[in-house]
């Protein structure tokens, strides 16, 4: 919204005679909470002055949601998922398209709900989870993990891991390209299996993870609450983090939702949140300021918060590094997006959106916006992808800009 535009707009108010008695905008992470009551008294010129407030604003009229979002290795390519075939229903296809928003093309058509895309090391194949739906458009509780070529063709059924329609933890490429790791439901674990689909290994009890930079061990959230690492060769495990803090309530316990390793290997960036156990799930995407932000040396020896606001809580969902930063942690919180040096303090970097998925040259962001909710029974809210600068002004728009 820009401040000509809103002077134009109080000034309809003023002099054509209409009276807002209440406007209230409030938006948290995925939810947007919109109430607006207007009484008008007056002339169209009212009525065509917020007609125009609602034009500028680029999230009003999205169609379908459009989420996902991963870069190409080498960053000229972005691929997400997105039920704009189906916008009404519960199914996404994998897409690809180039890092302006062009090019837009449809990797996958099978009948599956299909997430959390991301590009191999070599930029060649993509693996993705699944959920397969039944002809009542319904979960049906079956998910796999698959592997595709970047052209959409070969794609095959790596495992499948069981019900992931309510939480899923995205699968993630070894830095070498030669192992995927994933989350298994059925198996209750974590798992590495070659891209071909051979070679089934479980490696661990755990949830959340992230792979080292040189591949030789994975960081993962154990079933005490604190983080782990496993050496991939040997299977040997070790603790890494020493959290005590202890939940606020005998109804909850702590879940690690985001883990992160430094580029150059030498640290680890965790977030801690809160997740209600009583049946009704509250986890830190959906609870106000649950999360904390800490970042552990490999050594497991010296451990710190960071990424903390004046009043003391982050409220933070994500914690990913920045591509050559030296120590620059992105944190993301229901109150924006920070970069957080590791040894404290914070520069806001993005007011509106979440996700951010840094730009392998560490330059830009990938964020997600979040529009209104389908004029039908859907329940998926409608989303646009958009790139941001660091140190620039407005993100840009990249999907749904031309429709």
């Amino acid at each position: 919204m820009t401040s000509s535009l809103l002077w134009r707009a109080i000034a309809a108010v003023l002099f054509g005679g209409a009276l807002i008695v209440a406007a209230l905008l409030l938006r948290h992470r995925k939810r947007v909470v919109a109430l607006i009551v207007l009484v008008i008294l007056g002339t169209g010129s009212t009525i065509a002055a917020v007609q125009a407030l609602h034009a500028q604003d680029p999230l009003h009229d999205l169609r379908w949601s459009d989420d996902n979002p991963a870069w190409s290795p080498d960053g000229r390519e972005i691929v997400f998922s997105s039920n704009r075939i189906d916008p009404a229903g519960h199914l996404n296809s994998i897409y690809v398209m180039k890092s302006d928003g062009t090019g837009v093309r449809r990797l996958t058509r099978e009948r599956h709900d299909a997430r959390y895309p991301s590009f191999s090391p070599d930029g060649r194949r993509i693996v993705y989870v699944a959920d397969l739906v039944g002809p009542d458009n319904y979960y049906t509780g079956r998910g796999e993990v698959h592997v595709v070529r970047a052209d959409g063709s070969h794609n095959i059924l790596l495992s499948t891991v069981g019900d992931i329609s309510t939480e899923s933890v995205p699968p993630a490429w070894s830095p070498d390209g030669r192992l995927i790791a994933f989350r298994s439901h059925k198996l209750d674990c974590l798992c590495v299996i070659a891209p071909n689909g051979k070679g089934l290994r479980r490696i661990a009890s755990g949830w959340t993870f992230a792979w080292e930079p040189d591949g030789r061990s994975i960081a993962y959230e154990g079933e005490d609450e604190q983080v782990h690492t496993v050496q991939i060769a040997s299977g040997e495990t070790a603790l890494l983090t020493h959290n005590n803090r202890r939940p606020s309530l005998h109804t909850q316990r702590f879940e690690i939702p985001s883990i992160a390793w430094s580029p150059d290997g030498r640290q680890v960036a965790y977030v801690r949140g809160q997740r209600f156990i009583n049946n009704a799930f509250i986890g830190p995407e959906t609870s106000y300021g649950a999360g904390q932000a800490f970042v552990v040396d490999a050594s497991g020896r010296r451990e710190h918060r960071v990424g903390s606001p004046p009043n003391g809580d982050d409220g933070g969902f994500t914690a990913r590094w920045l591509p050559g930063v030296a120590g620059g942690l992105l944190l993301d919180g229901p109150d924006g997006i920070y970069l957080v040096p590791s040894r404290g303090g914070r520069q806001p970097l993005s007011a509106d959106g979440c996700c951010p998925i840094p730009s392998p040259d560490g330059k830009g962001l990938l964020l997600v916006r979040f529009g209104p909710f389908p004029n039908d029974s859907s329940t998926q809210q409608t989303t646009a992808i958009f790139f941001a600068a660091i140190g620039g002004h407005s993100p840009m728009m990249l999907t749904q800009k031309d429709r």
